[in-house]
């Protein structure tokens, strides 16, 4: 398992155990509705029309319905909640929520294979 990866589980294990999230989640609907989404992890490839978009200009949530919780940079450091004026860049990997569907979105529009 990379850094990547053993960082990003224990994010999403600090965030999913606090008494917080799980407000939220009876807010939102309970743990039920709950189970159809979950964290991704979705790199930005060549060619993707994200590459130097601020996240305001990407309108990642617009096009996917996703929830950007942060990003990775290029040195492997975390950023979480990124700033609308923060620019997504090549090689970034995008830490989200949502369901199966949003992040195949995601992850098509990162890899260039739609708009």
């Amino acid at each position: 398992m990379s850094p990547i990866e053993i960082a990003t589980d224990h994010i999403i294990s600090i965030a999913t155990s606090s008494a917080d999230f799980y407000s939220f989640v009876e807010f939102a609907g309970g743990k039920k509705r709950l189970k159809e989404f979950k964290f991704g992890l979705v790199e930005i490839f060549e060619g993707s029309d994200l590459i130097n978009k601020m996240y305001r200009e990407a309108n990642i949530p617009q096009r996917t319905n996703l929830v950007v919780i942060g990003f990775y940079s290029s040195s492997n450091e975390l950023q979480v909640n990124p700033k609308a004026d923060n620019t997504i860049l090549l090689g970034d990997k995008l830490l989200v929520f949502g369901n199966d569907d949003q992040i195949e979105k995601l992850k098509a529009i990162a890899n260039h294979k739609t708009n």
